[in-house]
C-alpha cells in the first residue's frame, strides 16, 4: 500500500506543477484553482504516508502516546495554508468574472484532460485500500474531489471554446475555491477538536452514563474524560463508585464496562479507577 501511495503522491505533485505552468501560459484561473486543489491533495497524501510510517514506530519514554498526533498537527497546518490560498483564489476568480481575459484553450484543455486521467488512475490504485483504512479513505475522497474539479475545468473549457464566454473561467475558479475552503475549514475544526481533546461527535457523557449505570455493582460514575488520540482512536477514563470488595471481584465489573464501551461506542482504550468511598466534590 505504501508504494501505491508514494506513486499517487508523486503523480499528483507532477500534475499540480504542470497545471500551475499551464495556467500561467493559458491565463486560466480555473486551471490554477484545480492546481491548488491537486496540491492540497498531494499534501494530504504525503501526510497519510508519514502517518503510516510513524504509526509503525513504537512509543518512547518521552512520547508515551506515540506519534499519532503528528498527523493531526500537520493536517491543521495544511488546511490553514490551503484555506488562505483558497480565499485568494476566490477573490481572483471574482475579478476574472467582471474583467474576463481570453484563455488559451489549446493549452488549458489538454492539461486539464491529462489531470483527469491522472486522478482516475490514482483512484483506481487506491480503491481497494480505501475500504481498509480511514486514513486512505480520506485520501481517496480527496482524489475524487480532484477528478470532479478537473471535469469542471474541462466543461468550462469547452463552453469557452464554443461560446467564447471567458467569464466562466472565473466562475469555475470561484466554485473550486469555495469547495476547497469548505473542506479546509472542516479539517481545521476537526483538527482543533482533537488537539483540544474535545469529546468525539460519536460519544457523549450522557450515552456513557446510560450505558454503564445498570451494570451490577456500579453505584455512581464521575471524573469522566473522553477524547480522541487521533481520528477514530477514542480514549476514556472515569472513576467508578462501588461497594468495598476484593480486587478479584472488581475484575468482573471492569470487564463488563470495557466490553460495553468497546462494542457500542467504539472506545479503543479505557482507564478505570474503582472507589468504595464517594468523593464529596467529585474531583478526586
Amino acid at each position: 500500500m505504501k508504494s501505491k501511495l508514494v506513486f499517487v503522491f508523486l503523480l499528483n505533485l507532477i500534475i499540480s506543477l504542470s497545471e500551475v505552468i499551464g495556467s500561467i501560459f493559458s491565463g486560466s484561473y480555473s486551471l490554477l484553482s484545480d492546481a491548488l486543489h491537486n496540491f492540497q491533495d498531494s499534501l494530504s497524501q504525503f501526510l497519510s504516508l508519514i502517518a503510516i510510517i510513524l504509526s509503525e514506530r513504537s512509543r518512547t519514554t518521552r512520547y508515551t502516546f506515540g506519534f499519532a498526533r503528528f498527523e493531526i498537527l500537520a493536517a491543521l497546518i495544511n488546511a490553514t495554508v490551503v484555506s488562505f490560498l483558497a480565499i485568494l483564489m476566490i477573490v481572483g476568480g471574482l475579478k476574472r468574472v467582471f474583467k474576463p481575459e481570453e484563455i488559451r484553450l489549446a493549452i488549458l484543455l489538454p492539461i486539464s484532460m491529462i489531470g483527469l486521467v491522472a486522478n482516475v488512475l490514482s483512484l483506481t490504485l487506491l480503491h481497494t485500500h480505501s475500504k481498509e483504512s480511514l486514513n486512505i479513505r480520506s485520501t481517496y475522497l480527496h482524489l475524487l474531489g480532484d477528478a470532479l474539479s478537473s471535469v469542471g475545468v474541462i466543461v468550462g473549457g469547452f463552453l469557452m471554446l464554443l461560446y467564447k464566454i471567458f467569464w466562466i473561467d472565473g466562475i469555475i475558479a470561484v466554485l473550486i475555491g469555495i469547495f476547497i475552503l469548505k473542506e479546509g475549514i472542516k479539517v481545521i475544526i476537526e483538527s482543533l477538536r482533537v488537539l483540544l481533546q474535545a469529546s468525539p461527535y460519536t460519544v457523549s457523557e450522557k450515552e456513557i452514563f446510560d450505558l454503564l449505570k445498570d451494570i451490577p455493582g456500579i453505584k455512581g460514575i464521575h471524573h469522566v474524560h473522553i477524547w480522541s488520540l487521533k481520528d477514530g482512536v477514542i480514549h476514556f477514563e472515569a472513576h467508578l463508585e462501588v461497594d468495598d470488595m476484593y480486587i478479584s471481584q472488581s475484575k468482573e465489573i471492569i470487564e463488563k464496562v470495557n466490553l460495553r464501551l468497546r462494542d457500542r461506542l467504539k472506545v479503543s482504550h479505557s482507564t478505570l479507577q474503582l472507589e468504595s468511598a464517594v468523593c464529596i466534590n467529585k474531583t478526586c
